[in-house]
This record gives structure tokens, sequence and C-alpha cells, in this order.
């Protein structure tokens, strides 16, 4: 009995310290190339070669957002980088004021666009119109919903490659060609390694599951 409540203690430690650690989303928004091997126009004719480049941690609060009707994320001064098409010398695109990056909610054709303070802004719109919630790039209604309790919540974003364009449906009949993909991964825990004060607690448990272990092998031998 007590082995098996030292284990328990040992792996419940290792658990608490794993959900303890905070988790960075990895976003790559990258043109669809065209058979030529050059980034694909959308059906108004726009082209824009650049990738884009950020990263968001789970412990980063969306710092506004876009209106108090729609609950778009936005991490406003926030850093990002893009590479032209045919370059691998990235620009950076300092955090300062008017530089930004917003995701768009269900209202608002999903996708996400940045901000570069005067200069073209970049758009990637969904097809949430036609009601399918594929392109917001998180949960929508479970961060309204937790807006609701906590003004500071932050949304939790989907995993994988979602296609989306440079060109806005506006609730029109007409399908742009969807030219930009935009993938969002994880890239790991931010502090894997247990607390000082977490190590304490799974030393003591794995030394009373080995004393324990001690005291069950020690046979006794009796002679008649």
């Amino acid at each position: 009995m007590k082995l098996k409540f030292a284990a328990a203690f040992v792996a419940a430690t290792l658990m608490s310290s794993a959900a303890n650690a905070a988790v960075t989303y990895n976003f790559v928004l990258a043109p669809v190339l065209g058979t030529n091997g050059t980034p694909l126009a959308d059906d108004g004719g726009r082209v824009d070669g650049r990738t884009f480049t950020f990263s968001i941690g789970t412990d980063e609060t969306p710092t506004a957002y876009y209106s108090s009707l729609f609950k778009d994320p936005n991490y406003f001064v926030k850093s990002y980088s893009y590479t032209e098409f045919g370059s691998t010398a990235p620009v950076v695109v300092a955090a300062s004021t008017g530089k930004n990056i917003v995701f768009n909610d269900y209202a608002n054709q999903g996708g996400v666009y940045l901000t570069n303070s005067g200069n073209r802004n970049f758009f990637l719109y969904g097809d949430t119109v036609n009601g399918s919630q594929a392109d917001v790039l998180y949960d929508d209604a479970a961060y309204k919903a937790a807006l609701a309790t906590n003004p500071s919540a932050q949304p939790v974003f989907k995993v994988g490659t979602f296609l989306l364009s440079t060109y806005p449906r506006n609730g029109t009949a007409t399908q742009p060609i969807q030219n930009y993909t935009a993938t969002i991964s994880i890239a790991g825990a931010v502090s894997a390694v247990p607390e000082p004060g977490s190590w304490g607690l799974m030393t003591v448990g794995i030394g009373m599951a080995g004393a324990t272990l001690r005291r069950r092998r020690r046979v006794a031998v009796r002679f008649a």
C-alpha cells in the first residue's frame, strides 16, 4: 500500500510539473507556389511573396481587441519578421507602437493580419462567410466564453496548416484562390525542468518508494 502511495506521489509531482510548463506557438505564413514555382496570385490578382514568422506564448495575454463587439485577439507591440520571395535575409519588424498582430474571429472571416506602422498591411482571410469556422486560427467560442469571466484570458490556438487568401470574400459567392498557408506548431515547453520545490518533493517520494522495497526484500528465516 505504501509503495503504491509513493509511486502515485511521484507520478502526480511529475504531471504537475509538466502541466505548469508554458507552451509557445510558432507561426509561419507562407505563399502557395504555382506550377512555375512562383507565388500564386489570388482571384483579385494580388501577389505577395513574403513569408512571415513569429511566436506567441500561452503566457502572453492579448493587449487589445479589434472592437468591443468582435473579440479578436490583438497582440499589440509584438515583433515579427518576413523574407521576400527568393531571399534568405529576414526583415525584422521590431516591436514598437503601431506594429501588431491581430487574429480575426468568425465574424471577420477568420485569418490574421499584420500591421507595419504606416507601411502596407498584410491580410489573410478565411472562408467563414460560407459557414465554416475552420479558418479561425484559435478556438473562437471558447475564447469569448473565457473573456466573459476573465478579461485577461488567452486564446488557445489550433495546430496544423490552414489555407487562407490575401483577397477578401466580403460575403460574395466568389471563392478567391487560397494563395497562402498559415502553419501553427508548438515549439515545446518553456520550462520543462521542475522547479527546486518540485525536485524536493520528487526526492522524498522516490526515497519512500525505495525504503518500502528494501523492507519487503528482508526475509526472516526461522529454525525449528
